[in-house]
């Protein structure tokens, strides 16, 4: 398995259990696995009929994020542990995904950017890469609120 390198070793990555405590997954977290894709619009054509260039308007948002973890099985605390039980449920607490990033590989800090959302994960598959069990988790929005960057401490 490959270390971390300079830049991740500055990402963390939280995540709620089931009861709501916020779990640090980022040591079980394969490195260079996290994508935070973005919030991508929907297109709304509002071309007229007498216009002859079409036009839009930004429609509803989407958002997904995925990352892999190596498995872990510690209790309470581990990857598998965490991301096993919020697997597809729907329950009123255990959603707040944190994501920080320090500067230049330095653990995150006040002022550092800092991503912090309700996120609900739909799919957790389990493959096996490089002698290692990885299962990959990927979240889309609980609510329909968009979260906007912040920072750490904010």
């Amino acid at each position: 398995m490959a270390g971390k390198n300079k830049i991740e070793t500055g990402v963390t990555l939280n995540y709620d259990d089931t009861g709501g405590t916020a779990r640090d997954l980022s040591s079980s977290m394969v490195p260079g696995s996290l994508a935070i894709n973005g919030y991508s619009y929907e297109q709304v054509g509002i071309r007229g009929v007498s216009e002859a260039l079409d036009n839009f308007l930004a429609g509803f948002a989407s958002l997904d994020i995925s990352a892999q973890f190596y498995m872990d099985d510690t209790a309470t605390t581990g990857s598998w542990t965490v991301l096993s039980a919020q697997n597809g449920a729907n329950a009123s607490t255990g959603y707040t995904m944190t994501i920080a990033f320090g500067s230049n590989g330095a653990a995150p800090t006040t002022g550092d950017p800092e991503l912090e959302l309700d996120m609900l994960l739909t799919g957790l598959p389990v493959s096996i890469s490089g002698g290692a069990v990885i299962c990959t988790a990927t979240w889309v929005p609980k609510t329909g609120t968009i979260a906007a960057w912040s920072t750490v401490g904010a």
